[in-house]
Formats: C-alpha cells, structure tokens, sequence
C-alpha cells in the first residue's frame, strides 16, 4: 500500500493503486509492503526538509503501525 503523508495532519492517507508510483517532488509517502513474516515500511520524501523536520517524519511510522515497534517490522 502506498500512503500520502499529509504535514498538517500528521496523519498517512492511502493512495487509490491508480495513483501508485506516482511520486511528486513536493510530498512525502510511505510505501508499506507486507510480506509473509515482515512488514517493510519506506518512506520517499520529495522535498528537501529541515534538520530538524527529519525527527518529525516518525510520526508517520507510528501512525500506521498503531505505535507499533517490533522486530517483525522494519522501518
């Protein structure tokens, strides 16, 4: 699944698959693959951010794994 991260919510948004691999140099998107045992979640950012931005991309993560943080997925 791919997911829009919106900056003034704080909150991931699922794309439809049509808008998958559609990546803008303005936004930031999660890209969540579920695998058997894995989940691996990777995150594109499209514009260059602040230093201090960078820590607040977290908050994605968080948001959709539930606040989740194992071994059983890598971020």
């Amino acid at each position: 699944s791919v997911y829009f991260c919106d900056w003034s919510s704080g909150q991931p948004y699922p794309l439809e698959k049509e808008e998958w691999g559609h990546f803008y140099s303005d936004d930031t998107y999660l890209i969540d693959l579920k695998a058997k045992d894995h989940r691996y979640i990777v995150m594109w950012i499209g514009p260059r951010l602040p230093y201090d931005l960078y820590s607040e991309t977290s908050k994605f993560f968080d948001v959709l794994t539930n606040y989740t943080n194992s071994y059983e997925i890598t971020r």
